[in-house]
């Protein structure tokens, strides 16, 4: 068995890095987009990575400015946005529709059940078109992982 049929059998190591790759690059850029579109809106730039760590923090401390409370909800959105791009990688082909899928079923799961556990706030206080615009961004990312894994196999082929 060569290299291209070993790896066309199924997903490999690869499906799984290039997922996390891509989930942390999707979850910066969201990150990115709310810092620059919320102060275009009237809000801080800060304000929605301090709602992704409400979960750890009294009200006072996630309204109160930037400080460790940003520091740790983006990291909280990276290592999410990470654990989805390699459930992305293992569970779809890839490709532009199902980055856009598996960002929808994220938004969904976490409207429906993980901020109200984790990031109470998220729901009362983010404007939630800069939410969809910002998963819409992330899924966008989740995108290319068809063509990462095409690349990476043709340069094990040739």
């Amino acid at each position: 068995m060569d290299v291209a049929e070993r790896h066309n059998v199924g997903k490999s190591v690869w499906d799984i890095l290039f997922g996390l790759q891509l989930g942390v690059i999707g979850g910066v850029v969201m990150l990115a987009w709310f810092a620059l579109v919320c102060p275009i809106v009237g809000k801080p730039w800060w304000l929605i990575p301090n709602l992704f760590a409400s979960h750890f923090y009294n009200s006072r401390e996630v309204y109160l400015g930037p400080g460790i409370v940003t520091i740790v909800g983006a990291a909280l959105q990276i290592v999410m946005s990470g654990i989805v791009g390699c459930l992305n990688g293992l569970a779809t082909p890839g490709g532009r529709l199902s980055g856009l899928g598996a960002a929808f079923a994220w938004y969904t799961f976490s409207i429906l059940f993980l901020w109200k556990r984790i990031a109470p706030l998220m729901l009362i206080s983010a404007i939630q078109p800069i939410l969809w615009t910002g998963y819409f961004l992330f899924g966008s990312a989740l995108g290319w992982h068809r063509r990462l894994v095409k690349v990476r196999r043709a340069s094990l082929a040739g």
